[in-house]
């Protein structure tokens, strides 16, 4: 008798796998969460990390959501076996907590509940830089069928579509035809972030009505058949679905590009990340994730589909920087006068520094991107050039206190820069000038910033 026979469900198959690798004394790593994540860009960053080391890859896949990654040396003998299970964001906090996960993937941060959960277990905080870690950049981008009309959607209207208060393209310039919704699951980091960035600031609840999906590329290849269709998804899965422009309370309106993702401006940007338990890690699941979050694997993630974290440059950004000022009331001419002359002729980089309310301490993202922006600056092609930090506040309170903040801010980056052997040539606090999204909910978290121009 065959020792597996072929009528084996896909469930026993995986047990049986499990079983079998368990039994060998082989390197275990377990990595459990976001489909997002899960189903394209963590399998490709296992099997070119196998790579790195001139392993031979073997995947194994029990059904869409489970497979097992087994490496062999030159010599065919097992070196390490990586389990990947992507059943949605939630799973990979409850798989640190109960022991049977060594990494986390989620496409959103962990909740307060979640990390309290794991406090309480003696398992640590992971909220703290080191047990965070940002990954890979995504977006979600409000996808409809090629041909439809409608090029733009406010995210006031984006709030009542997806809620069912808005039900005919009629109502947002197209054609007299009724929206079909489209919607990822509730185990979806994507939803998650969906729900928190659209539906929760005007109270709403999606829609009964809308057909939902455990898969962003079930969804997407949906909506792309469906004229009267809209939905949501990453980046990674527009595929051959329409990406349509957002409208801020404001009046800014942001297109979904790559380099607005990286900004984090784009109302509907996303960081996609990596989590561990303090002192748990093996040193197989340290080096697998030490290689993901590397220089090394940013063309890993860009081929995927994602938004990598390369710092890029970009000229002709001095006139939509001032243009934003057109949506704020301009306190302090001298102060816009002295920024429009620091910004003619240099170039933005895509790095940029958040902070909480009234707050300069760097968030976790900002740790990470410190150590890349100074690699970044010591390449040849950047040695020489004008380093210039631009501190900015949200414009809630006092100009003058908002000054002093954005300031101290912009110091604080140029304190950790110069730690890295970068010195800037100027630091300078711009208050509430120039914002990059409208200043209200979680638009004021993105105006709390630092901008980095070359020269």
């Amino acid at each position: 008798m065959k020792p597996y026979p072929y009528i084996l469900s896909p469930m026993l198959l995986s047990l049986v796998f499990a079983s079998k690798l368990a039994a060998a004394d082989t390197p275990q790593v377990h990595i459990h969460g976001s489909n997002t994540i899960g189903a394209e860009l963590m399998p490709a960053l296992i099997e070119h990390y196998g790579q790195t080391q001139t392993w031979n890859t073997e995947r194994r896949v029990a059904n869409n959501e489970t497979s097992t990654f087994v490496f062999q040396n030159a010599q065919q003998q097992p070196t390490l076996n990586v389990g990947l299970q992507a059943k949605g964001s939630s799973t990979a906090f409850k798989g640190l907590l109960n022991g049977s996960a060594h990494i986390g993937m989620a496409s959103r941060p962990i909740k307060d509940k979640e990390a309290a959960k794991l406090q309480a277990a003696g398992l640590g905080d992971l909220h703290d830089f080191g047990h965070e870690r940002v990954l890979a950049l995504d977006g979600l981008a409000i996808i409809t069928h090629a041909e439809n009309p409608v090029q733009t959607i406010s995210m006031q209207s984006l709030a009542k579509v997806f809620s069912g208060k808005i039900t005919n393209w009629q109502t947002l310039g197209g054609q007299d035809l009724a929206i079909n919704v489209y919607a990822r699951d509730h185990q979806s980091g994507t939803f998650d972030t969906f729900k928190s960035l659209v539906l929760k600031p005007s109270k709403s609840s999606l829609t009964p009505n809308a057909k939902r999906f455990s898969s962003n590329e079930k969804l997407s290849d949906s909506v792309a058949r469906d004229p009267q269709g809209v939905g949501f998804t990453g980046f990674a899965y527009i595929r051959n679905a329409k990406a349509i422009e957002l409208e801020g309370s404001c009046g800014m309106r942001f297109s979904p590009d790559e380099f607005s993702v990286k900004t984090e401006e784009y109302p509907l940007a996303r960081r996609l990340f990596l989590y561990t338990i303090p002192g748990s890690a093996t040193a197989s699941a340290q080096s697998l994730l030490d290689y993901s979050l590397s220089d090394a694997a940013q063309r890993i993630i860009s081929d995927t589909g994602f938004v990598n974290q390369d710092i890029q440059l970009k000229s002709g950004e001095q006139g939509k920087r001032l243009h934003a000022n057109l949506f704020h009331p301009i306190q302090n001419q001298t102060l816009l006068r002295d920024l429009s002359s620091k910004m003619a002729d240099a170039d933005r980089a895509s790095v940029i520094f958040q902070f909480n309310h009234g707050s300069s301490q760097l968030d976790n993202k900002s740790l990470q991107d410190i150590s890349r922006l100074a690699r970044f600056l010591k390449r040849p092609e950047h040695v020489g050039k004008s380093v210039k930090l631009f501190g900015f506040a949200d414009s809630s309170g006092d100009f003058n206190t908002n000054q002093r903040l954005s300031l101290k801010r912009a110091q604080v980056v140029a304190t950790a820069l110069e730690a890295k052997g970068i010195k800037a040539a100027s630091v300078t606090g711009y208050s509430e000038l120039s914002p990059i999204a409208c200043n209200t909910g979680k638009g004021l978290d993105k105006n709390r910033r630092v901008e980095v121009w070359l020269k």
